[in-house]
């Protein structure tokens, strides 16, 4: 999995540079077309931005998500190999049967 703290920081300055923007606006001098169509325009871009961010964000966590899902994955499909092992494993040991049931079939004289 890649290392994405550089995107993060990234992400962190665009947000950044998106609060800035809309802080700077001042309503109250907001009195001519050129004033609020500046002011309109910084709006659009921060809107543009944060939907730029959500959509990293979202891409992020469904690639971290699919990431998780097959490492549990993995996971799961070593605990199964290790259960195999140990089935085969007492398979080729050919251990006689010493439970009660197997007991009047026991010899000694097959372990020897």
């Amino acid at each position: 999995m890649a290392n994405n703290s550089g995107g993060y920081r990234e992400n962190e300055g665009t947000a950044l540079e998106i609060e800035g923007k809309i802080k700077a606006i001042k309503v109250n001098e907001l009195k001519s077309v050129e004033s609020i169509t500046a002011a309109l325009k910084n709006v659009n871009d921060a809107q543009k931005g944060i939907k730029e961010v959500g959509q990293t964000f979202t891409s992020r966590r469904s690639a971290l998500t699919d990431e998780v899902n097959r490492l549990s994955a993995s996971v799961g499909a070593i605990d199964d190999l290790v259960r195999q092992d140990f089935q085969n494993v007492l398979a080729l040991a050919r251990l006689p049967d010493v439970s009660m049931q197997g007991l009047p079939n026991f010899s000694w004289e097959k372990i020897s």
